[in-house]
């Protein structure tokens, strides 16, 4: 009976204990006084909010239950207090598009609000949040976050979202019938501008948030878009942006032309458009060049007729509460007419297509300086590299000091004598002493596209511009070629074999090998800018007296009957002034064994040749008795002193050569045009060619492929070694490299860096 009683007490207490646990359960769930404060336990939701009245009114107009909070009103929420406004406070607001559904931006004073653990990075929020769908935890951290000012930087995307989508129905619902609402619209645009600072990294907000101030910078415009700059920078996208289809279908419907600068941008936004490498790296240069082509073709623009398409543009929110996209259609504030949409037209797009892509192109070789010199874009050497018709529009205090030099050399001269030292000092990236063939090529173009020329020019055969060297500048007629033609080639070669032996005596002044070299030049089957290059190339011969042995390449292609031809020519230069002195025969006799004929075989033309020159003429000659001579033997005149007049040449006698020097002239222009066109055609290789480029070029990239580096003397001698000229083999070589990676095989000056990425790509 005892144990029964013990037992029954026992469970007694038990029950006791337990149902006193349970009220205290039942307690902790029910809500606190908001008053308790966030000192870790849970406060109970105000009623209603607590707005302060500084600040401007609330909007109360959307519904019995819900308020819209303006810019710089503060409002009180579960204890937070947020001073910035811009929200939606209440017990209901419905959804803009979901029958039933409450506004996702509303926040419910009523709802529990967690302070403890408050969830910043949204990591219990769905991916569309609802501020009445979250959790209270979340809750706490979005109302932290508005309370802080909205810019906390860490803060999970998320709440930044739920923000937004209260700005969304704002300016989109409201403001399309609450004259209340249109009056902050432009606080709105700030705001949203400021969240995109701060959290645009986030590429999705960035994507709803830049689109809607896209969509609102033109819907709200009181005048035309194509008023304003448009952006030069733009890159394509899926479709063409608003601001784009309004300013083209604007301009359309007034009827005027389009800008250059619109035409432009209809070309980088358009989703066809492949924006290529010198677009992106040099937008500027692009513009200035596409400016100009356009303008000399169509003035101030293309007049696009009017289309039937119209612009219809849609902007999908973020917030689910609008269940859909919102769309807008546009109208001419002054005709009412509905804008055409004249980017769903193919034909103008096509022609401004054509002219765009031909300037990246014309910009790639700039570019890729810049790519990998980005600190020298103004530099001489970068702008060396510019489209020709950009280069006179393009300021750089270096190429303009290099010009006024220029200019002070040749005053009202068309020639004038330079020390390429001079010239070199505007060369501001490299020094003077480490100035390369490569500088002089592009110090050649970048006077060329500044209307001089200079010789020596290493695109022309000429020797790399030393420092100790002289040059000649000279003014480059209208229409100068960039490269040697065979016949100019051949040219070059005549002169610099005729000037050899012409000088050989000393004997004639300057002015008469002038007069003699004029009467060659002209004889030569040039054209007319060719023969003002080839006058300063004289020049240059008779000033730097180079010496002939480095033809002895260009005469490997003579035949024999060819090489005597030329040495018979060579002959009767020599004797051109009626005698032939020692150091003639020297520098003849030289002469023969570059061109590989027999030395003994001068002699003999020599002697032919002062035969032909003692026989009769083809008029009467005048006969006089001889007399009976004196014994002993006669003694010729004194040689002439050094301080003796030159030996006047016979022009008269120079004449009667200049039929031969014709024919010496076309026999080396057919010479090197054969050997020109010899070459041209790939040859077929038991190894195959490399990516279409002919055997030469293949053969020399397969040789390069197996270093990292070359020297720019190994590079050269390699070049040599192919029959390619270096610096045409880099543009080549790297032509079809770009084409097939992406990227150029042969980098840099000295050494000469092969990119091992392009060099797999070529399958080497």
């Amino acid at each position: 009976m005892a144990e029964l009683i013990v037992l029954a007490v026992a469970v007694l207490v038990i029950w006791v204990i337990a149902k006193a646990a349970k009220g205290q359960r039942n307690r902790s769930r029910e809500p606190k006084s908001s008053t308790a404060g966030r000192g870790g336990s849970i406060p109970q939701s105000p009623k209603s909010a607590h707005i302060a009245p500084p600040g401007g009114t609330a909007d109360s107009s959307l519904a019995p239950t819900a308020v819209w909070v303006p810019k710089g009103q503060e409002v009180t929420v579960a204890g937070y207090r947020i001073p910035g406004g811009m929200i939606y406070v209440g017990r209901g607001l419905a959804s803009v598009g979901r029958a039933g559904g409450v506004e996702p931006a509303l926040i419910n004073p009523q709802l529990p609000v967690d302070p403890r653990q408050p969830d910043r990075q949204c990591s219990m929020m769905s991916y569309w949040p609802s501020y009445s769908g979250i959790p209270a935890v979340s809750r706490a951290a979005y109302l932290e976050w508005l309370a802080g000012g909205r810019n906390d930087p860490s803060i999970g995307i998320g709440h930044v979202f739920l923000f937004f989508y209260g700005l969304e129905r704002r300016l989109l619902v409201d403001a399309q019938r609450s004259d209340t609402a249109r009056a902050g619209i432009s606080s709105i645009v700030d705001e949203i501008g400021r969240l995109l600072e701060i959290y645009g990294s986030n590429g999705s907000f960035k994507g709803y948030a830049g689109s809607l101030l896209g969509f609102l910078k033109v819907a709200l415009r009181s005048e035309s878009v194509y008023t304003e700059a448009p952006p030069l920078s733009i890159a394509p996208e899926l479709e063409f942006p608003l601001t784009v289809r309004l300013a083209l279908g604007q301009l359309a419907l007034e009827g005027k032309p389009i800008p250059a600068d619109w035409a432009l941008v209809w070309y980088r936004s358009a989703p066809s458009t492949r924006l290529r490498t010198p677009a992106q790296r040099c937008p500027e240069e692009l513009g200035a060049l596409f400016r100009l082509r356009y303008e000399q073709r169509f003035g101030p623009g293309i007049v696009v007729k009017p289309n039937k398409t119209t612009i219809r543009a849609s902007y999908r929110p973020a917030s689910a509460s609008f269940a859909g996209s919102v769309s807008f259609s546009f109208s001419d504030s002054e005709k009412r007419e509905a804008v055409p949409d004249v980017t769903a037209l193919h034909g103008p797009l096509a022609t401004v297509t054509e002219i765009a892509e031909a300037c990246v192109s014309d910009l790639e070789p700039y570019s890729r300086w810049v790519g990998k010199n980005p600190s020298l874009r103004s530099s001489p050497a970068a702008i060396a590299l510019l489209p020709g018709d950009l280069v006179a529009h393009f300021r750089s205090d270096d190429v303009d000091a290099l010009s006024k030099a220029i200019e002070f050399r040749l005053g009202t001269s068309s020639f004038a004598e330079v020390p390429l030292v001079d010239l070199m000092e505007h060369w501001n990236h490299v020094p003077a002493g480490k100035f390369h063939r490569a500088d002089g090529v592009l110090l050649a173009q970048l006077l060329e596209k500044r209307g001089y020329g200079l010789e020596p020019d290493p695109r022309f055969g000429g020797p790399a511009p030393t420092p100790e060297r002289t040059g000649i500048v000279f003014r480059l007629p209208h229409g100068a070629p960039s490269a040697p033609s065979a016949a100019y080639a051949a040219a070059t070669v005549t002169l610099q074999l005729v000037v050899a032996v012409a000088v050989a005596d000393d004997h004639v002044s300057r002015s008469e090998l002038e007069l003699l070299q004029g009467h060659l030049v002209g004889s030569l089957p040039v054209t007319p800018q060719e023969h003002v290059r080839l006058e300063a190339y004289l020049r240059w011969l008779l000033v730097e007296l180079p010496s002939p042995s480095g033809l002895g390449k260009r005469l490997e292609a003579l035949e024999g009957s060819q090489r005597t031809e030329i040495g018979r020519f060579l002959v009767v230069v020599a004797t051109a002034d009626g005698q032939i002195a020692p150091r003639e025969v020297s520098t003849l006799t030289r002469l023969y064994k570059l061109l590989g004929l027999d030395p003994g075989v001068l002699y003999s033309e020599l002697h032919a040749q002062s035969i032909t020159e003692a026989l009769p003429s083809a008029g009467p000659v005048a006969v006089k008795p001889g007399q009976a001579s004196a014994a002993g033997f006669a003694i010729g005149p004194p040689p002439p002193t050094s301080g003796a007049e030159p030996v006047a040449l016979d022009m008269q006698r120079v004449e009667t050569r200049l039929a031969s020097t014709a024919a010496v002239s076309a026999l080396l222009g057919s010479i090197f045009v054969e050997h020109e066109e010899a070459a041209a055609p790939p040859r077929a290789t038991e190894a195959g060619n490399v990516a279409g480029l002919d055997e030469a070029h293949s053969a020399l990239l397969r040789e390069l492929a197996g270093r990292s580096s070359w020297s720019r003397g190994d590079f050269e001698l390699l070049a040599a070694k192919h029959d390619v000229l270096p610096e045409g083999a880099l543009d080549v070589i790297n032509e079809v490299s770009l084409e097939k990676s992406g990227e150029p095989c042969l980098e840099g000056d000295d050494p000469v860096l092969i990119n091992p990425q392009a060099t797999k790509e070529l399958a080497l």
